[in-house]
């Protein structure tokens, strides 16, 4: 069996939940993030793209770093969001421009958890 802490203490059905909620908080918020990142950049050029993609991979190493610090953490992975948003944003605008039905089916599959037809 795993000797680990962690394992060992399963917490009750609310301690489950109550982590739960806020881990679904904290992945709404980062979406959040990375709409208004991808909206702030959507008319970035590609290498823009690039500097966001290495400066959010930065920041999810520093998270690492940042384990003790719920703060520091927290800060880390919003600005992941962003950051990944502003990488993301010159591949949306092309599609946007290219076929923007992709988009709908892209939306329409992720919100309602089937793939596209």
């Amino acid at each position: 069996m795993i000797d680990s802490p962690s394992w060992s203490d399963i917490g009750s059905a609310s301690d489950t939940h109550s982590l739960f909620g806020q881990t679904m908080g904290y992945v709404a918020a980062t979406a959040g993030f990375f709409v208004l990142g991808a909206y702030l950049a959507r008319d970035a050029s590609y290498v823009w793209g690039l500097r966001g993609y290495i400066a959010a991979l930065v920041c999810l190493i520093a998270m690492k770093f940042a384990r003790q610090s719920a703060r520091a953490s927290t800060g880390l992975l919003f600005a992941f969001g962003l950051l990944f948003g502003v990488a993301m944003s010159p591949t949306i605008s092309y599609y946007a421009g290219a076929n923007p039905q992709a988009l709908w089916q892209a939306g329409g599959a992720t919100a309602s958890g089937s793939p596209p037809s």
